[in-house]
């Protein structure tokens, strides 16, 4: 484990930014080995810039990101596949300078889709649009205990003197630096206070669940999901980093992620993974079926075991999941029977299926395309599910629900569905979650449910 910065950093980054001078209009990454520091400590790394935070558990591996060097934006329904283009276009041409014997990690864009691409951003999501990916400016990465730091710039954006720009660029890096052996200690012990919790009014829930369970009995669909959103005002400006440390903290178990722009805050724990591609692996999961955790573990996890309704939900997921992989897969391995995933506050049923593709050039957003989304935050059938939630659910569900993560230049990368999740804008706090509505679903036990999934991060707020 690295303790400290090469000695000679100083002059790598010099004679690398010389290097890029000659080639200004190229975008160019130079990586070091970096100490390792806590992921609660990484949190706030790039608080003053547009920042992206991702923790996953199962890989070990988190990210912590600044500044933006490449914006990707792509509109309309098929904004998942523009992506990739555009995407592949910029990492291509990167030109990468390691410090000696350091394997610089991979390029990466960060960001996330939204539920649905929308044909219009509601005030509330203003600034998201149908997907926003960035090429970071700063990354620190830790895998394990092996960490590194990578800066990516094109000199011709950030170059107001050319003389002055090896001195600038190396006084910012020096900056980030003493903020990585000095980390920033943030108060995450302090309470803040609640002025106000506006859930949605179970009246107007009832309704939306009295029209879903209609289309049912009418058999125009199976299952949809349903969504609602409570705003929380707070007595003073929300610091999204000590809320998203406090996530960190309390949700070991789950992928956290943080999107910080200029309007809003998007940050989340959630326990769903859409997809894990490395090479010709890919790895998911169906999660669905839910059951409140209480003090007797065992018997909630029987009667969710024991519940035709959750199984019948789960199993939607799981043949979703092998009715979209089988065909580009040579081989497919789903797990016999659920295991049961216990969070903070919910257990739910959970089967996980691995697979190795036929062609392992296939980009990871290739694939997300087609998986999202996935019975367990749409419904099913897909066209009929997303058409009753479009018409009648009230409120835009932007980013929540959506594809959320990460990919690289040769395709792969990690993705979670977005949910225990929340917008933070100034003293406000806007949260969503949804439960499976089937014909057997009671619109009061299907409300308690979104609240059970709310305390996540309701207990992170306050």
């Amino acid at each position: 484990m690295t303790t400290c910065f090469p000695s000679d950093w100083k002059d790598f980054f010099t004679s690398s930014l010389k290097k890029a001078l000659d080639r200004p209009e190229a975008v160019w990454c130079f990586s070091i080995p970096s100490p390792s520091i806590l992921k609660t400590q990484m949190a706030s790394l790039f608080k003053e810039l547009d920042s992206v935070f991702y923790y996953f558990p199962q890989m070990g591996a988190s990210y912590s990101c600044g500044g933006q060097t490449q914006t990707l934006k792509a509109d309309g329904i098929d904004s998942i596949l523009q992506m990739e283009i555009q995407a592949q276009k910029v990492l291509s041409a990167v030109q990468v300078v390691s410090y000696p014997g350091h394997v610089a990690p991979a390029l990466r864009f960060f960001g996330a889709f939204p539920f649905c691409p929308p044909k219009r951003i509601s005030p509330l999501w203003e600034g998201s649009g149908s997907g926003l990916f960035f090429l970071p400016r700063w990354v620190y990465q830790k895998e394990g205990t092996t960490a590194s730091l990578s800066l990516t710039i094109r000199p011709a954006d950030v170059i107001r003197d050319p003389s002055s720009f090896v001195k600038d660029v190396l006084a910012e890096t020096e900056a980030v630096m003493n903020r990585l052996l000095n980390p920033i200690k943030d108060n995450v012990q302090t309470s803040p206070v609640v002025s106000s919790i506006e859930p949605m009014p179970f009246e107007d829930w009832h309704r939306y669940i009295d029209c879903i369970k209609q289309n049912i009995n009418r058999a125009v669909v199976n299952k949809v999901v349903a969504a609602r959103m409570t705003k929380v005002q707070m007595q003073q400006k929300i610091d999204s980093f000590q809320v998203f440390q406090r996530l960190l903290m309390q949700n070991s178990e789950s992928t956290c992620f943080l999107f910080k722009q200029d309007t809003g805050t998007f940050v989340g724990a959630t326990p769903e993974t859409l997809l894990i591609k490395e090479g010709e692996k890919i790895q998911t999961e169906a999660l669905a079926g839910t059951i409140e955790k209480s003090t007797d573990k065992e018997l909630q996890k029987t009667k969710l075991f024991n519940s035709v309704k959750e199984k019948n939900e789960h199993g939607w997921v799981v043949d979703h999941l092998r009715t979209i992989l089988a065909p580009k897969c040579e081989q497919i391995q789903i797990q016999a029977h659920p295991d049961i995933k216990e969070l903070a506050h919910v257990f739910h049923l959970q089967t996980g299926l691995l697979a190795i593709l036929r062609n392992p050039s296939t980009h990871i957003l290739t694939l997300v395309h087609e998986l999202h989304p996935t019975p367990a935050v749409l419904g099913f059938p897909k066209k009929e599910s997303l058409e009753l939630i479009l018409q009648n659910e009230p409120m835009d569900r932007g980013l929540y629900a959506g594809p959320i993560g990460l990919f690289d230049q040769h395709g792969d990368g990690h993705f979670s569905v977005a949910l225990r999740s929340g917008l933070l804008k100034g003293n406000q706090a806007y949260l969503f979650a949804g439960a499976g509505i089937v014909a057997q679903s009671d619109a009061l036990d299907e409300y308690k449910e979104t609240e059970w999934k709310h305390r996540t991060l309701m207990k992170a707020l306050s």
